[in-house]
């Protein structure tokens, strides 16, 4: 038998030249395709010889103008020869086009990469032995019909052979796709590649110690999946005592993580601290019938609107109490009054109002501990000891300013909390040279029914303090709040550069609502972050803008499980960013009442529950280092942080990169 020439096209770049009409190369067809696939190879081989493709196209009457050149026809060719699942799934999609051959070829060229070059590696002339089925021509090796040949032998039949020649053409352009040459990626493992390096932290180049660290966390990580049950899963109350023994917390501990982003100044230290707060000398307590109130006085507050019950010295109560009944009462203490924390969450915090209520109530009951003046700095100060020695260096923390109030009943104005702000940065600096600082988001809530005065006192205050004041922000329960267009008139009279803006936006699932279009008014006013967006993935078209405008996200995995968003925290919508490298960043938004000191937890329910086994130590990396870039730091400020954490970073990763994973024992 005689040797048979048939067409190859190895990738999409062909399918252009074919397109075009220009030169295209012809290989052993019946070797890679089969007879049954190609019958027709005999009547292309001619092609192989001509000068130009359009020449020989035009010696057999197929021209640019045939119906059978369509883009109807050549999408409909293409996707009945095609079979392989996902090239399938790319045409279909493109099946509503007017130019749904050119959109699918488009597609697949960018998906398939550089099929030229990769032509060139399979070898330019294959051959191989036989002959099509049905054909009893025999042919010399290396002799080929010329395309006069081919014309005289198929004059007679001119209409049917157009269509035999364009049904055996695209077949091939369509089979093209499923055959890649020896050593080529295959299209699977192609797509994996492609979503891989699109999620965040995919494009992070790592060192030889940062892949072996990143190994072992992922093997850690495969260790806790097959350890039912799957804490992020949990309602973070539950799993907290679980997540303190996890080999991938431990490791999370340690981890430089940047700066915490998200918090709100009256919530930011442990529970645990609090309530040894309520053990100093002139503190009283009053109970409500759903919470306390807690006051530092010289002598025993009077029954007013706040607590209409009497007011309790805590010193005289604890006094008549034994060592395990001052240990009841001081857990109860710190669970039922200053922190949302219960065993039983779901009983507990039935509806996301319930667990609103008692946040509303846990804020109240917080406040007259940590607003008495002699105790505001020195809890300022814890806090930011807790997160520094959650390896954070800086923080922006949003604050409406509380009037601090003093033992005989006389308050401070805002100007000395923010002095108490600065003074209390400076020393804690001076003492830690790796700590940056903090730097102030001012804020209201959003139920007053007008603003006016205080925005207008906000920019007053970044004029006075601009190393210390960055933005303003609207706080509080947006589905029951003011929206921000209800303040739109307000906001949108003063410039970027007088008062930035940090908004909350879209911490709701109420989508297609009032509340829910904060998003697209945060977008509107030019929000330099958005707090929680939980509801950002529903908007594709602000959250493009905004991803051009570059806006990070400030993700609060625990506290949006807490207030009811979302139960597993592998259906958080963070997930959707996190895959498609949306700016984020992780914080913990209310620590003394969830219960998460730091940003460690949150980093792990980040880690391990939204990004799943795909995120890695890059992941990792980046949303680190996005803490630093979508800070409100000038430039030389966030290059100093940068090179800061970069050191601690590389110290991390090489003490931790060479110790072998652990084994977990279910």
């Amino acid at each position: 038998m005689g040797k048979r020439t048939g067409l190859l096209l190895s990738g999409p770049k062909q399918f252009m030249f074919l397109l075009r009409f220009k030169h295209f190369m012809l290989f052993a067809a019946d070797q890679l395709y089969g007879d049954a696939d190609f019958m027709f190879q005999q009547d292309l081989a001619p092609a192989h010889s001509a000068k130009a493709t359009s020449t020989w196209f035009k010696e057999h009457v197929v021209t640019g103008q045939h119906p059978d050149t369509t883009e109807w026809f050549k999408f409909h060719i293409l996707v009945n020869r095609l079979k392989l699942k996902d090239a399938l799934l790319i045409a279909n999609s493109y099946s509503n086009s007017r130019y749904q051959y050119t959109k699918t070829v488009t597609a697949l060229t960018e998906l398939y990469g550089q099929p030229h070059k990769k032509s060139l590696k399979c070898g330019l002339s294959h051959q191989s032995t036989g002959t099509a089925e049905g054909s009893t021509e025999h042919q010399t090796p290396g002799k080929r019909r010329t395309p006069t040949e081919g014309t005289k032998r198929e004059a007679g039949n001119m209409p049917f052979r157009i269509h035999c020649y364009w049904l055996p053409l695209f077949s091939m352009m369509a089979l093209a796709f499923m055959i890649p040459c020896s050593g080529a990626p295959d299209v699977r493992e192609r797509l994996k590649k492609e979503e891989a390096e699109m999620l965040t932290g995919g494009r992070e180049e790592l060192s030889g110690d940062e892949q072996k660290l990143d190994t072992r966390l992922h093997t850690l990580k495969e260790n806790e999946m097959k350890c039912p049950p799957f804490l992020p899963s949990m309602h973070f109350f539950k799993a907290r005592s679980h997540i303190q023994k996890s080999a991938v917390f431990k490791v999370l501990k340690e981890m430089p993580k940047g700066a915490a982003l998200h918090l709100h100044s009256s919530a930011m230290v442990s529970s645990e601290w609090l309530v040894e707060v309520t053990k100093r000398p002139k503190c009283y307590m009053c109970l409500t019938s759903t919470s306390a109130q807690f006051k530092f006085s010289e002598k025993q507050p009077v029954k007013d609107r706040i607590c209409n019950n009497d007011w309790q010295l805590l010193e005289t109560l604890r006094a008549g109490m034994d060592n395990n009944e001052k240990a009841k009462f001081d857990k109860r203490l710190l669970m039922q009054y200053i922190s949302l924390f219960n065993e039983n969450p779901e009983s507990a915090y039935p509806s996301d109002n319930d667990a609103w209520d008692k946040l509303k109530s846990g804020f109240k009951a917080i406040s007259g501990l940590v607003d008495f003046a002699p105790v505001f700095e020195e809890y300022l100060l814890e806090s930011l000891k807790e997160f520094y020695a959650d390896k954070v260096i800086y923080m922006e923390i949003r604050s409406a300013l509380p009037k601090t109030y003093n033992l005989d009943g006389t308050k401070n104005d805002k100007e000395w909390t923010l002095r108490a702000f600065q003074k209390v940065s400076e020393d804690f600096s001076k003492k830690h040279p790796d700590f940056l600082g903090i730097r102030i988001i001012l804020s209201t809530d959003r139920f007053r029914d007008k603003i006016q005065s205080v925005v207008n006192n906000a920019v007053k205050l970044k004029q006075n303090y601009p190393d210390l004041i960055v933005g303003f922000d609207l706080v509080g329960r947006e589905d029951t709040g003011k929206t921000l267009l209800d303040y739109n008139s307000v906001l949108s009279a003063h410039s970027a550069k007088d008062l930035p803006y940090y908004f909350h936006a879209g911490e709701t699932n109420w989508q297609g609502t009032k509340v829910d279009d904060n998003l697209l008014d945060a977008q509107l006013l030019n929000t330099r972050r958005l707090g929680h967006g939980y509801a950002l993935p529903h908007h594709p078209v602000v959250k493009s803008q905004l991803r051009k405008k570059g806006v990070a996200v400030e993700v609060c995995p625990i506290s949006n499980q807490v207030l009811r968003l979302v139960s597993d925290l592998r259906n958080h919508p963070a997930a959707v960013l996190m895959a498609e490298g949306y700016p984020m960043v992780i914080s913990s938004d209310d620590p003394t009442l969830f219960g998460n000191p730091g940003l460690s937890y949150d980093f792990y329910e980040a880690f391990v529950g939204i990004g799943g086994m795909s995120a890695n130590l890059g992941t990792l990396k980046e949303l680190a280092k996005n803490s630093i870039t979508y800070s409100a730091l000038p430039e030389e400020r966030k290059e100093e942080l940068m090179a800061k954490w970069q050191r601690m970073w590389d110290k991390f990763v090489s003490d931790h990169c060479n110790i072998p994973p652990e084994q977990m024992l279910c």
